[in-house]
């Protein structure tokens, strides 16, 4: 079988405060208005009666196992910033911390420690074949933007079928992460323009949860001494973010649809393609949004002109999008305990708004991510991982509302990872 760890995928989102009237909402995300959510108690209760189903009555066929990781990151842009955003940033302008701009934010890298629980069982399922059940606890701690600390919970099922198929279903949840802060109004002067000290910013926090299920299927088996072996799998997710009402336009339900073939050989190396597709369905909402005439060629403050900057004006915002990601991956055996793994990632997004004066009409962006990693086994159940990756991103125009930028981030990351 490929040496993917389904379980690996349970982790990975991203993620605050109200200058207003209503202080109160930036630490709360809506439940919301009906769909999925994965929770604690759902991660907990899965996990508990899998194992009362599958019959732990036979308690000496399974095994119970912990894991534990230690890792540190270093992240170069953990708000995403264009190099413009950035440079804007460090000159620390006092019209911007009146706005409350940048409150919260207090530098564009920074370390992150990031502890991991795991809780694994292993013993006989369906027809007597192997199941697993893995719970885990991931926490991320910032040491500077500490508004970003955040916990996730995840829970992996995996149920291994006839003729070498495996069945794996993932849930993740994060109850809150601050992401950044997003413009929501401004105080407009009497020709309708909003001074830099006049903007009106919130925290944007957002609750996120994930259900998945993927079906991984041995096609051919290695045969001979240069064989190679080939794996196939499909995947679909259902993937739910929510803000505050404030925010609720950038609330985001994805339905995701992947497929991989993975080549194995004799040695341990290991050559992986994999496409997936995403559609997200945002709420078409109106919001307030600060214009420059010229951009649209358009009278927004009706006097007569089109030459003014910053005109506060309320129109549809939708932020929908349709997405492609292509990934490979190529996993070299350096020896027989250390692993070097390369790995490259493209998006296309194109945003679906229709929406007239809409910044996001039309926007498009393409995305690299260029990776290598290494994971050397020091011992039984003991392992050292370290990483690096290159991320890019560029747009096809410039996003009016700011949401969106051009950006480039480096990530470093090293860790220890015990398995008792």
């Amino acid at each position: 079988m490929s040496r993917s760890n389904a379980a690996a995928k349970i982790f990975n989102v991203q993620s605050g405060e109200v200058r207003g009237p209503k202080p109160e909402a930036s630490d709360k995300t809506r439940g919301g208005r009906g769909g999925f959510m994965f929770t604690p108690k759902m991660s907990s209760a899965c996990f508990v009666l899998m194992l009362s189903c599958l019959g732990l009555h036979a308690f000496g066929d399974w095994k119970i196992n912990f894991g534990l990781k230690g890792e540190w990151t270093y992240d170069s842009n953990v708000f995403y910033r264009s190099a413009s955003q950035i440079d804007t940033f460090n000159a620390k302008d006092p019209r911007d911390a009146a706005s409350g701009r940048f409150q919260n934010m207090n530098s564009i890298g920074d370390h992150i420690i990031n502890p991991v629980f795991t809780l694994r069982a292993s013993g006989p399922g369906l027809f007597g074949r192997e199941f697993e059940a893995a719970l885990s606890f991931n926490y991320a701690k910032y040491l500077s933007n500490t508004r970003k600390d955040h916990y996730a919970l995840g829970l992996s099922l995996r149920q291994s079928l006839w003729k070498g198929g495996r069945l794996t279903a993932t849930g993740r949840y994060v109850p809150q992460e601050y992401q950044r802060n997003f413009l929501v109004d401004g105080v407009a002067g009497s020709d309708g323009s909003v001074l830099r000290q006049d903007r009106i910013y919130m925290a944007a926090t957002y609750r996120a949860s994930e259900a998945g299920l993927e079906y991984e299927q041995r096609l051919v088996e290695k045969l001979g001494a240069s064989g190679v072996g080939l794996t196939g799998r499909l995947g679909a997710s259902l993937y739910r973010r929510r803000y505050p009402l404030e925010l609720r336009g950038r609330d985001r339900d994805s339905l995701n649809l992947e497929a991989g073939l993975s080549l194995d050989f004799r040695g341990g190396s290991e050559i992986t393609f994999g496409y997936r597709h995403e559609e997200a369905k945002r709420p078409i909402v109106s919001e307030i949004i600060l214009r420059n005439e010229p951009a649209f060629n358009a009278d927004f403050n009706g006097d007569g002109d089109v030459p003014d900057y910053q005109i506060r004006t309320s129109a549809l915002v939708n932020r929908s999008y349709r997405a492609d990601y292509f990934e490979g991956s190529l996993l070299a055996a350096m020896g027989k305990n250390t692993d070097l793994r390369l790995r490259v990632s493209r998006r296309l997004r194109t945003y679906l708004s229709l929406e007239p004066y809409d910044g996001y009409r039309g926007l498009g962006d393409k995305r690299w991510i260029v990776g290598i990693e290494f994971d050397h086994k020091i011992r039984s159940g003991l392992s050292f991982v370290a990483g690096y990756a290159f991320h890019i991103q560029k747009l096809n125009h410039v996003d009016a509302t700011g949401d969106t930028e051009d950006y480039v981030k480096h990530v470093v990351r090293a860790g220890l990872s015990v398995r008792f």
